[in-house]
């Protein structure tokens, strides 16, 4: 009986596949990060919507000029946070996408090992079954020949 195939690049093999675990968790972190970011931009757009609201309420009413520079400062507040929003998903978009593209990257490259392996391994399956028929056709062959020496009564 043949021992169990060996793969000589086995530590390579898990190597990638560590990476591949590393780079997957990495792009998990990333992307939670990318909705989080989402998630703000959505809570300062809705704000703003709810200010805007509230402002055509309020002018309804009598205006003074204390009313006016309070909603004017409350709009720049929420320019300069939306435009804080928008750069930190920007910023968080750009960062899943290259924790993607190392995922990726260490994917292929562990499937490219494994495709190896395949290989590897199926060419050693064959040459157990060539080694096995060679003896099964040798032992054919004496038998016969055994059998052919009998009969001639030698």
């Amino acid at each position: 009986m043949p021992k169990a195939y060996r793969f000589p690049l086995e530590g390579l093999l898990r190597l990638r596949q560590r990476r591949e675990d590393s780079a997957e968790q990495e792009m998990r972190i990333k992307e939670a990060a990318m909705r989080e970011a989402e998630a703000q931009l959505a809570l300062v757009l809705e704000q703003r919507a709810q200010s805007l609201h509230e402002a055509a309420r309020r002018r309804e009413g009598i205006l003074d000029l204390e009313s006016i520079l309070q909603e004017h400062g409350w709009g720049q507040n929420l320019d300069q946070r939306e435009e804080a929003a928008r750069s930190s998903l920007q910023q968080a978009e750009t960062t899943a996408a290259h924790a993607r593209e190392e995922w990726l990257d260490a994917r292929r490259q562990r499937e490219m090992v494994e495709r190896l392996k395949s290989k590897q391994q199926l060419a050693w399956l064959k040459g157990i079954e060539l080694a096995e028929q060679r003896l099964l056709d040798e032992l054919a062959t004496q038998s016969h020949a055994r059998r052919g020496k009998d009969t001639l009564g030698l």
